[in-house]
């Protein structure tokens, strides 16, 4: 007999409503459910794992009564169960059967039984005969617990022994089991729901669509990666197979997805701690122009949109801490604090403060009139309004690029204190003994932007080739010390 197992994660299940006059549903809106809704939190788990869905008129229909051939599906398709041979048959299944494939495939895993040569397709399962269904297909064991329902005498001895088994296991939870009551669609989510976790699979605890940052962010109840190696990612887009880029958190229970348009996502993972794979699909549009910000350093932060952006008038930026933000040479002299500014991309800007840094502990309030959409000029909605500022990382050198055999930009992941920098800056024909070009101290011009950038002018222009640019004792603004690099550059 094949078991449930790991398999279970290769599912793409769909609980279908079983009616000719009915259509599946991708919503997860289901209007006939609410979150204090019966099993509410175990039906979202199997939709949030691509189990279950709901239907075109986007209910879910929580107590439609499951029928013995439709649960036979629902095990076919859970457990990727396939008939291998037509000598078993019903009398009241003939091979002409909708579910006639389904019907032998359980019966031949030996999760159905039938009675007397029938199946009897179309009687209504019963909370008992689930249990022992479950009991087969998850091959769960006695623990030797004792456990107990107020209701016990009313269960069929055939069942009695499955049914206290389901409870051992967390699957049944309640005093009275009511063993002849009929499995509904919540019914069913409840049991297999427990089941799934009483077991320990891995499974998706949620996913949402995260529309300040256009990202899918995707949760694991367990880290996914196995050897060094986290799962990987099939992405469809409204049936059509399309790339995005994704990462996974250090925990390697979290993964976000950049979403670009909108649609009906459909995401497979496979591999890390997946031994097959696990599916699961989310409807994203986008309903809000939003934006939300950003500061891992105590000068710079950045204001990152939902979509391309434009200035009403940058002295409208915000405060900190009362104190206007303000930009521009006509504004020199004004009280307030003085900011320089550029966009990163058509999505992103950039704030520094043009001298010094912000306090940690500083709160950054942004305005979100100073801004509006490209198209249509529509006013942004803040997702995070406002941020603490705070320090995160040591900095450090990324990379070096040549302008001109005269000009070299070198970048770091924040900006440098050069209050704090040991040679002259902005000097010609100084020596600097903490920038090193292949090993030996620049002479030239050294300079550091408010930004995360500095310039290197030689007194000598460099001839063609490739140098390494080696950095060290430079310092942000927080007084972490970056650790000795070196990158390279080319002179072409």
């Amino acid at each position: 007999m094949k078991k449930f197992q790991a398999i279970l994660l290769s599912i793409i299940l769909l609980v279908v409503p079983f009616n000719s006059n009915s259509v599946e549903s991708a919503s997860t809106d289901f209007i006939d459910l609410s979150s204090n809704s019966f099993g509410y939190e175990q039906i979202m788990l199997l939709v949030n794992n691509g189990i279950i869905t709901g239907y075109s008129d986007n209910t879910f229909r929580p107590n439609n009564v499951l029928q013995r051939m439709h649960a036979a599906v629902l095990f076919q398709r859970a457990l990727k169960l396939e008939r291998t041979s037509d000598q078993y048959s019903f009398t009241d299944v003939p091979k002409t059967h909708a579910y006639y494939d389904a019907i032998v495939a359980c019966f031949e895993h030996e999760i159905f039984r039938g009675s007397g040569g029938k199946f009897n397709p179309s009687q209504d399962l019963t909370r008992e005969q689930m249990a022992t269904l479950l009991v087969r297909a998850f091959d769960l064991a006695d623990t030797g617990e004792a456990v107990t329902f107020k209701d016990e005498s009313a269960i069929s001895p055939s069942h009695l022994p499955n049914v206290k088994i389901i409870k051992q296991h967390g699957i049944a939870t309640d005093e009275s089991f009511k063993p002849h009551g009929k499995v509904t669609r919540a019914d069913f989510a409840v049991f297999l729901g427990n089941a799934m976790m009483a077991i320990e699979l891995p499974i998706i605890e949620n996913i949402e669509f995260i529309e300040g940052t256009k990202e899918i962010k995707v949760l694991f109840n367990q880290s996914m990666i196995l050897n060094n190696e986290s799962p990987h990612l099939d992405l469809w887009v409204d049936g059509v197979e399309t790339a995005e880029n994704h990462t996974w958190d250090q925990t390697g229970k979290e993964v976000k997805v950049s979403v670009k348009e909108q649609g009906l996502y459909e995401l497979t993972f496979n591999g890390g701690k997946l031994s097959t794979p696990i599916s699961t699909r989310i409807q994203v549009s986008f309903s809000l122009q939003t934006y939300t910000i950003e500061m891992t350093n105590l000068r710079t932060f950045q204001i990152k949109f939902s979509e391309p952006f434009s200035i009403t008038d940058i002295n409208m930026l915000g405060e900190v801490n009362g104190k206007a933000l303000i930009s521009g040479f006509e504004n020199l002299g004004k009280d307030g604090i003085h900011v320089g500014y550029h966009p990163l991309d058509d999505k992103t800007f950039e704030i520094s403060k043009t001298e010094g840094a912000f306090t940690s502990g500083e709160v950054i309030t942004i305005n979100p009139g100073a801004f509006v959409t490209r198209n249509g000029s529509k006013p942004f909605v803040a997702l995070h309004n406002s941020v603490k500022v705070e320090d995160l990382y040591n900095p450090e050198l990324l990379r070096a690029e040549a302008q001109s055999n005269e000009r070299i930009i070198f970048t770091f992941n924040e900006p440098i204190d050069k209050s704090n920098y040991s040679g002259e800056i902005n000097t010609k024909d100084t020596v600097h003994e903490d920038i090193l070009i292949n090993g030996e101290p620049f002479v030239g011009l050294v300079d550091f932007s408010v930004f995360n950038w500095g310039v290197l002018q030689p007194t000598v222009p460099f001839e063609p080739g490739t140098y390494e640019l080696t950095v060290q004792n430079v310092v942000d603004f927080a007084g972490k010390k970056a650790e000795r690099k070196t990158v390279t550059f080319t002179i072409d």
